[in-house]
């Protein structure tokens, strides 16, 4: 870490609360997709209607979540959320050890624990410009953004092994422990001052400033538009690439494992040079170049021979590694900028605001995307998702996000 960065304290302590979540939750997809496929005998469908049940929450109650959550203490809000959503998925592990869980039930814990990340989330964002200046912003969610990748780079190929081993539950109770570990890091946050509760208005028509500023604003309006199209296509992706690689390609969970593992490392390495690309060439170049990169990763996966041992293994690691290279490369432009043209009193419900819209396409996209992989097939639910990645680059290229810079000085 930065030594500059090591001087705030505060960060510090949610780094490292942060950083001990990531590493469980890296676990967590793979198990859960597992368990649905294998031990619940479950369809694609099923992964997206959990998939759903996870961001169904942001859809219902985000907007009004982020205005709430500016006029409350943020540090309670980390605090009691990783505890609830640590309780949560220690609750499916033991209904799933004990032969208790079913379709229906996993959906609606899944759903309880989406309603918890809800506020965690928010509030994950909007604390980090009050523990570091603005200019260090952009570092500090790099380093974030790092650990996020260290953890997702051994978290499925452990999981694959746990998985492999002892079954997808023992993985999703290692992620709740994780959850609790991190509600400890996070009461060693500074107390921050209180919202500035002077000029408050109705909470509706604070939810109508947050959604003026969001996609009002020159840059980040088409920015936030462009990333909700761009989670559609992501959503479908992320539906149908466990079901294929296990009941398409013939790959058993642990090379799966491994191979989405190589595309967490592949996100490091780009995360890693993502503040320097920034630096160099301007966030929405950044922006731009990461999401014209998605395409060639979901060729490659169309491309994967099946059943055809190494060539198949090979051909769908690229994949992933491609895609994982995308991914990180965005990561800290994109949230630095939009934390770094927000003021501070919207920063809670512009976070939300993104993050709600952002999440209601997962929950659409999600069950459309296994219902059409159950009709029409996995390839061309695929076919669907790299078209949908060309039309989310060919229209940032148009917008002014192409130039966008990352302002100078904070924003009141």
């Amino acid at each position: 870490m930065s030594p500059r960065l090591r001087e705030h304290r505060g960060f510090v302590a949610f780094w490292t609360g942060t950083t001990v979540s990531a590493f469980g939750s890296a676990l967590t997809g793979l198990a859960l997709q597992t368990l649905v496929l294998t031990r619940l005998g479950g369809s694609t469908t099923d992964v997206g209607l959990v998939n759903a049940a996870r961001w169904v929450a942001y859809a219902v109650v985000g907007l009004v979540a982020g205005s709430w959550l500016d006029r409350v203490r943020r540090k309670p809000v980390l605090i009691g959320t990783d505890l609830g959503q640590g309780l949560v998925l220690g609750t499916i592990a033991v209904l799933a050890l004990t032969g208790h869980l079913g379709i229906p039930g996993l959906v609606g814990l899944m759903t309880v624990f989406g309603l918890l990340a809800l506020f965690g989330d928010a509030a994950y964002q909007a604390i980090t410009p009050q523990l570091v200046p603005r200019p260090l912003l952009t570092r500090a969610n790099t380093r974030l953004q790092q650990s996020g990748a260290v953890a997702a780079t051994g978290g499925p190929a452990l999981a694959g092994v746990v998985i492999a081993a002892v079954g997808p539950p023992l993985a999703l109770l290692a992620d709740a422990v994780s959850y609790l570990l991190s509600a400890v890091a996070m009461t060693r946050l500074p107390t921050l001052p209180s919202p500035d509760r002077a000029g408050r208005r109705a909470l509706r028509h604070e939810v109508v400033e947050g959604l003026r500023w969001i996609y009002g604003h020159r840059e980040l309006g088409p920015l936030t538009l462009n990333t909700h199209l761009w989670f559609v296509a992501y959503t479908g992706w992320n539906t149908v690439l466990v079901a294929w690689a296990l009941r398409g390609l013939g790959l058993d969970v642990l090379v799966i494992g491994v191979c989405l593992a190589l595309g967490s490392v592949a996100a490091l390495v780009t995360t890693t040079v993502s503040e320097r690309f920034s630096d160099r060439w301007g966030v929405g170049q950044t922006v731009l170049v990461s999401r014209i990169g998605y395409l060639p990763g979901v060729l490659l996966l169309l491309a994967t021979p099946t059943r055809d041992g190494w060539a198949t293994v090979a051909v769908f690691a690229a994949a992933q590694v491609v895609v994982g290279a995308a991914f990180g490369l965005e990561g800290p432009a994109e949230i630095s900028f939009r934390q770094a043209v927000t003021p501070d009193r919207l920063q809670g419900r512009t976070n939300a605001t993104g993050r709600s819209v952002n999440r209601s396409m997962i929950v659409l996209s999600a069950p459309l995307a296994g219902l059409l992989a159950d009709r029409a097939g996995i390839p061309a639910t695929l076919w669907v998702v790299a078209a949908l990645f060309a039309v989310v680059a060919g229209w940032l290229a148009l917008t002014p996000v192409r130039t966008a810079l990352m302002p100078d000085g904070p924003i009141r």
